[in-house]
């Protein structure tokens, strides 16, 4: 490669870069929203004040009389203690700022897998459509950097298994941060059923480490003051009484379907173009999505196993040269 081909390489990583940057900050800059924030934000300053975590519940009349169960009592404390620093108005501007280095680190990662940087880029844009509807200050949006975290360690460990020793310990945090840790053993379990499945994996017992590395990681997160709590509330949606809410309900026909439906096109476009295909990325994909299409909570989730599974295919993908349905 030319100098002048590294430097028009560089420009465009650069542009699309900011543009990410810009586009992902200015989706999850918001104001603050949520309903419980203020509950939470409590819930922290009583962590810091040696109020505890747990005990009977010190400020929601509405179920007064019930044990107060904290198992993301973690980012309640961390609200407060940013909140304690840069007051309301920082607070969104720092979750927007997350989001926004997250962005530019994760187009970066798909560049150097091969991924054209512009074609990155709207897919990033594409998954921050998605995610817009679940950037509030809850541990939702800590839930969703985790879980590209364990996306990238995962690709990362298949080329060295060293960093499986980071997974363990990231469960541990997700525990007590966001009920649903649950979501990130799917990209680990997918890695260990795709050496499971081929022969020549298989016989190296290429499997083990991403076994047990699952079995490490269910114990760490077990270390919450309410063991496997998340177990029980990772499919609360089901209950009848919560049933009828809106971000447990099925997606319908919103933007959240609409985007489903994209990411699924773009899925089977590349599944259907490679010749060597890829059965893990694309039911990794189909696990997301079918939890999206039954619960609305879940869109977000699924746009950012979206970003991890199908970015790395663009790598080399080229339309054809010529019209396919024209003559030969």
């Amino acid at each position: 490669m030319s100098m002048d081909e590294q430097r028009s390489d560089r420009a465009r990583l650069a542009v699309a870069s900011v543009a990410a940057f810009a586009g992902v900050f200015a989706f999850a800059f918001s104001k603050i929203a949520s309903y419980d924030f203020w509950w939470r934000l409590a819930l922290g300053r009583r962590v810091f004040t040696g109020g505890g975590i747990g005990g009977p519940e010190p400020f929601a009349y509405t179920f007064a009389d019930r044990s107060l169960i904290q198992s993301d009592w973690m980012f309640n404390a961390f609200i407060y203690l940013v909140w304690s620093i840069v007051g309301f108005a920082g607070l969104p501007a720092v979750k927007a700022l997350l989001f926004g280095i997250a962005a530019v680190s994760v187009l970066r990662w798909l560049s150097r897998r091969g991924a054209a940087p512009f074609a990155a880029l709207w897919l990033i844009l594409a998954a921050a459509a998605a995610l817009r509807y679940r950037l509030f200050l809850r541990p939702d949006f800590v839930s969703l950097l985790l879980l590209g975290f364990v996306f990238v360690l995962a690709d990362r460990a298949a080329l060295q298994r060293s960093w499986l020793y980071v997974v363990v310990p990231v469960f541990a945090l997700w525990s007590n941060i966001h009920d649903l840790v649950l979501l990130g053993f799917v990209p680990i379990v997918s890695r260990g059923a795709e050496a499971l499945i081929d022969p020549a994996a298989r016989r190296e017992r290429r499997y083990w480490p991403w076994i047990g590395t699952a079995a490490a990681g269910f114990l760490a997160s077990l270390l919450n003051p309410w063991p496997g709590h998340y177990l029980k509330t990772a499919f609360f949606q089901a209950a009848p009484d919560i049933g009828a809410s809106p971000e447990a309900a099925p997606l319908g026909l919103g933007g959240h379907t609409l985007i489903v439906f994209l990411f699924a096109v773009c899925t089977a476009a590349l599944f259907a173009h490679r010749k060597e295909k890829p059965w893990r990325q694309a039911i990794t994909v189909a696990v997301f999505a079918a939890a999206a299409l039954k619960h609305a909570r879940l869109g977000a989730y699924f746009a950012v196993a979206a970003v991890f599974e199908i970015g790395p295919l663009l790598a080399g993908f080229k339309w054809p040269a010529r019209n396919p349905c024209g003559p030969p």
